[in-house]
């Protein structure tokens, strides 16, 4: 027995568990041509050859990672992807475009990357499959002012937030 061992060994264990490539790489899985993604004792099959193409999109500190892990999972079956997340935590991938944008406070990468990301979206019909990548920071990391509203008004107020705790 030695606790030093036992300790380092929980320690990475937890850390591999909540690794964002790690929670999609033990929930979602291809088996034959259906995509499989299991969570919390429940399971949805979805036949991927019903869907003329496969989209998908992220927003959120860890949307890199899991769109690494989903790219491993789907390969080429993607057909097109975004995901937004926190400038210093983009990872390079294959077929899903990553852009980076401001955190907590949203900044000009949160702009421009909405309008794209809403693009792909609304593209969207009965024959996509839409993949949604979604972890924490999404709302300061994907921000689209409303008309009469504009960025400096949504920092600020962020700003204000986050000052009162």
């Amino acid at each position: 027995m030695d606790p030093q061992r036992d300790i380092r060994s929980i320690f990475y264990r937890a850390l591999e568990r909540v690794d964002p490539y790690g929670m999609i790489k033990s929930a979602v899985r291809v088996e034959d041509s259906d995509l499989v993604i299991s969570h919390q004792g429940k399971t949805l099959h979805e036949d991927l050859n019903t869907f003329s193409e496969i989209v998908v999109l992220g927003i959120g500190k860890a949307s890199s990672r899991m769109g690494a892990a989903m790219e491993e999972i789907l390969g080429d079956r993607i057909s097109r992807g975004l995901v937004i997340t926190k400038h210093g935590h983009a990872e390079p991938l294959d077929r899903i475009t990553v852009r980076e944008a401001g955190h907590p406070v949203p900044d000009e990468g949160s702009v421009s990357g909405a309008e794209p990301l809403l693009n792909l979206a609304g593209r969207a019909d009965e024959k996509t499959l839409v993949l949604n990548l979604i972890s924490g920071g999404g709302s300061a990391l994907l921000s689209l002012p409303a008309p009469g509203i504009t960025l400096a008004d949504k920092q600020e107020t962020t700003r204000v937030l986050l000052e009162s705790g």
